[in-house]
């Protein structure tokens, strides 16, 4: 069985309310307006699979979406990785998975021509983490700091 609304409670008073457009004496805009607008970024779950959103988990599901509230805002969010659209962070933490990976395989490639002792340095770096590694940071210097002249 339904719920009548007749239009006299608190409750149904409120939704008319927001349900009215602006012109009418509402709260609903009366045209599309672009901001606040909700922003998505793909992350990694523990099963190494990327996604948006997960029902289940509703405090990993924050860390996925963000709301802007300019234009300025959006800029600078989407050059951190946010995307407009679930599909779309997918899309885009894949191609950035993949830029990782081709990274990784150009180095090993490169890898090839390095020294026994690089080659082993390399090896041990990879065998350190299980994610791709594009480069591996230069040793530090051993002996002793150099000599500051005043």
């Amino acid at each position: 069985m339904g719920v009548v609304r007749t239009g006299e409670s608190a409750y149904d008073k409120e939704m008319n309310k927001w349900d009215t457009p602006q012109r009418q004496g509402g709260m609903r805009p009366d045209t599309f307006q672009a901001f606040p607008a909700m922003l998505y970024k793909a992350h990694q779950r523990d099963n190494g699979q990327w996604a948006v959103n997960d029902p289940f988990d509703e405090n990993w599901s924050r860390r996925c979406h963000m709301i802007v509230r300019d234009e300025r805002e959006l800029r600078q969010q989407l050059d951190n990785g946010w995307r407009p659209t679930p599909q779309e962070a997918l899309e885009y933490a894949n191609r950035f998975q993949q830029a990782i990976a081709d990274a990784a395989a150009e180095r090993h490639f490169a890898d090839q021509r390095l020294s026994e002792k690089a080659q082993r340095e390399a090896a041990a770096a990879d065998a350190e983490t299980n994610d791709h590694v594009p480069e591996i940071a230069a040793p530090k210097k051993r002996g002793r700091p150099a000599k500051v002249t005043e």
